[in-house]
């Protein structure tokens, strides 16, 4: 393998797991696009979600691994039973930290004699 489609393969995986998930309570007062990706935290537990949705006193999530539109799939949860929700969001200094060592792993392949 090259070391060009190498480090274009490491700089895709760096761009897409540098992720972090973060507490956000905005979430529950705005709405949420359907496919995010959302941890709902209650009681100590929590369940990896998406299609969010605030209805009255509630809050209605469906796990990821579900169609967001599945009603029979739903998990419902007392708005004053959530601890928390978290959200997913982009980790710059992960990102920085990451693309750094590949550029050095590029950067070292690219030393390396070439083989005849």
């Amino acid at each position: 393998m090259n070391v060009t489609l190498t480090a274009s393969a490491l700089l895709g995986l760096a761009l897409v797991n540098c992720t972090s998930w973060q507490r956000d309570d905005a979430v529950l007062s705005a709405p949420v696009p359907r496919r995010e990706a959302v941890e709902v935290w209650s009681h100590g537990h929590s369940l990896a979600a998406h299609g969010l949705e605030v209805r009255g006193d509630s809050l209605r999530a469906v796990p990821r691994w579900k169609a967001p539109d599945c009603d029979s799939c739903a998990h419902w949860f007392a708005l004053r039973a959530v601890d928390s929700v978290r959200v997913r969001r982009v980790s710059a200094m992960r990102t920085l930290l990451l693309l750094g060592i590949v550029g050095a792993f590029v950067y070292m392949g690219s030393q390396l004699p070439s083989g005849t």
